[in-house]
């Protein structure tokens, strides 16, 4: 991140109020110059020797920053100049939801296993047909919301599709499907919705897996997170290997007594 250049951004709560991430902030102020976006003033020599955060509708529909005359005359349908039409044809978030590659209103949502990421870098996983939840990030818990309500919250630019699969390697793929496998409280379900041919499986405590993510605490949110993205013949991969692991493991069971 840059170095905070404005005074208000000692005080996060001001921003926050606006759905902005510290980084948007600042984003926004390199965008403004340090001076309002309609009338060029610096932020120094406003009125109230600031920058003013101007959004319309919802409080996530950031459009830029100006200073408070411009502001007000905005609020008041006065966007009679050239300047200013053009200011409000680059609203800021429209031009984030172009850069995430998202249309500006409630887009279809995605299937379960998907993954998005909002501004403040809490990662969202399409649970079940319901629900979207987010596992226990950086020591907080987020609560879990409908589609329509994520976007309500956050607004449109701030839910980047988030590729799941890069956050896992190759051992913590293959640990994470096991433990989705072993530990699912309905596993032949698990197992089904994985692709994984109805066969006997172990018992739940033959092998115990170490978990390869800490933000996907339960069997179910590796499931939805492993649906996004793994194939059934990796699946099936992992199954065959987790199988011969258990009929080793008896072997050696036997063998002892």
């Amino acid at each position: 991140m840059s170095a905070k250049t404005l005074p208000e951004h000692d005080r996060c709560d001001n921003h926050r109020k606006y759905r902005l991430s510290c980084q948007q902030l600042e984003d926004l102020i390199e965008r403004s110059g340090q001076q309002c976006e309609i009338c060029q003033t610096p932020s120094a020599r406003t009125s109230w020797g600031r920058l003013h955060i101007d959004h319309c509708g919802p409080q996530w529909a950031v459009r830029g920053l100006l200073c408070g005359n411009c502001n007000i005359q905005l609020e008041d349908d006065k966007a009679g100049s050239p300047e200013a039409r053009n200011y409000l044809a680059n609203a800021w978030w429209e031009q984030r939801c172009a850069a995430i590659g998202v249309p500006t209103t409630l887009r279809p949502e995605p299937p379960i296993g998907s993954a998005i990421r909002n501004q403040f870098g809490t990662i969202y996983i399409r649970y079940n047909d319901y629900l979207w939840d987010a596992p226990r990030q950086n020591g907080r818990n987020a609560p879990t919301m409908q589609w329509d309500r994520l976007y309500r919250s956050y607004g449109p630019h701030n839910l980047a599709p988030f590729d799941l699969r890069a956050a896992f390697d190759s051992d913590s793929l293959e640990y994470s499907v096991r433990y989705a496998l072993v530990n699912g409280q309905c596993y032949a379900d698990t197992r089904a919705a994985l692709g994984i041919p109805q066969q006997d499986m172990p018992p739940r405590d033959v092998w115990t897996p170490r978990k390869s993510l800490p933000w996907l605490e339960t069997p179910e949110q590796t499931v939805a997170a492993l649906r996004g993205f793994v194939t059934p013949e990796e699946c099936r991969r992992i199954g065959e290997l987790l199988l011969e692991d258990t009929r080793t493991a008896s072997q050696n069971a036997r063998d002892v007594a």
